[in-house]
């Protein structure tokens, strides 16, 4: 490789360590103008051109709070491209952090989880598969923030390769067995279920020798077995995000959902307009009875959804009869009676508290 080409005047270094990647070598300087710290990185192999490349042209549209930031690219003399300058995030990354051993230290490792499963949902919105999801490429601030990092395996979804690219033991099914592999955002939420068994239980999942996933070995033993701490509902979930079918992954917007019950879990409001006005459920009010007539629904709330403990008569949600165990989704319509012109109309009103990082 030849000399690599000096920043801008306006960057001065600092003393803060590098670090070194699989293609590249990230470097920590000073931009005296806007007086904020900033990372470099540079071309460190032969086809690192190419991949850093890729990363400026992902970065460039992933639009995420949880994505860092890209701000310039540096050529050298020829119009080559040396490097990139990005969002210098300060801490360590996801791999430093320690398997939660009591109920706060769990809430702040779920807090971590869910911010990388919103960074992927919005990866996956705008059309991008990251394709080396692992703890190292996560960076959390000493607050609690999370950036996803690293974009040089990057990709648009349905490409297709013959090369496995990832990292053992967080490589789904499909990419390490199949040749060639069709690249899905399943990739992703697989080894989005890989990280939470290693952030949560301290190991990876048991996929098969080597650390390769091998069908023999699924379905995998619950990531409930590793550790009593794991919520139950969250426990199935990450379940799901390792299964050997990619159809049977979750969506990350589910997970994201999911991560965000769990961390408003005995929080949520709810409320039903009927009668003179609105009546609440919430962690103070467990449980309602409403009726009109001899038409009855009774609600009761679980710490995670509102659910139909009881219903007597013609009860009906959005125009479906009412069952035992159905859950009320946001903005749904109770229906009180059959027959018009006595049917009452009840709208259903959810409020889940927001994750504040």
């Amino acid at each position: 490789m030849t000399p690599r080409p000096n920043p801008p005047t306006r960057y001065l270094p600092t003393e803060i360590p590098d670090s070194a990647g699989a293609s590249g070598v990230v470097e920590v300087w000073h931009d005296s103008l806007l007086d904020r710290d900033v990372a470099i990185k540079w071309i460190s192999t032969s086809d690192g051109e190419e991949q850093l490349l890729n990363e400026w042209q992902i970065l460039a549209r992933a639009v995420s709070r949880h994505v860092v930031e890209i701000y310039d690219l540096i050529t050298d003399r020829h119009g080559a491209m040396r490097g990139i300058i990005m969002e210098y995030v300060p801490g360590s990354s996801l791999a430093d952090l320690t398997p939660p051993q009591n109920a706060d230290q769990l809430n702040f490792t779920l807090r971590i989880l869910f911010q990388l499963a919103a960074g992927l949902e919005d990866l996956h919105s705008n059309g991008i598969v990251h394709r080396d999801v692992k703890p190292e490429n996560a960076m959390v601030t000493p607050e609690g923030r999370l950036k996803i990092c690293d974009f040089g395996l990057s990709t648009a979804p349905l490409a297709e390769t013959t090369r496995a690219r990832g990292t053992i033991g967080y490589l789904a099914p499909e990419s390490a067995l199949v040749r060639p592999a069709t690249i899905t955002t399943e990739t992703d939420v697989y080894a989005f279920g890989a990280v939470c068994w290693k952030a949560l239980s301290g190991g990876l999942p048991p996929v098969g020798r080597f650390g390769l996933p091998e069908r023999e070995y699924f379905p995998l033993p619950s990531v409930l077995e590793t550790t009593s701490l794991i919520p139950v509902r969250l426990g199935h979930v990450i379940d799901r995000c390792l299964s050997f079918e990619p159809a049977q992954r979750p969506k990350m917007t589910e997970v994201r959902i999911a991560f965000a019950n769990e961390l408003a879990a005995g929080r949520h409001l709810a409320s039903i307009a009927i009668g003179s006005g609105p009546r609440d459920l919430s962690a103070n009010n467990l449980r309602r009875r409403f009726s009109t007539g001899s038409h009855v629904l009774e609600i009761t709330y679980d710490n995670y959804d509102f659910i139909v403990s009881d219903v007597l008569g013609d009860v009906f949600i959005n125009n479906s009869r009412a069952q035992r165990s159905q859950a009320l989704t946001e903005g749904c319509i109770i229906t009180f009676g059959a027959e018009h012109p006595n049917r009452a109309f009840a709208p259903f009103r959810r409020f889940t508290p927001e994750v504040v990082i």
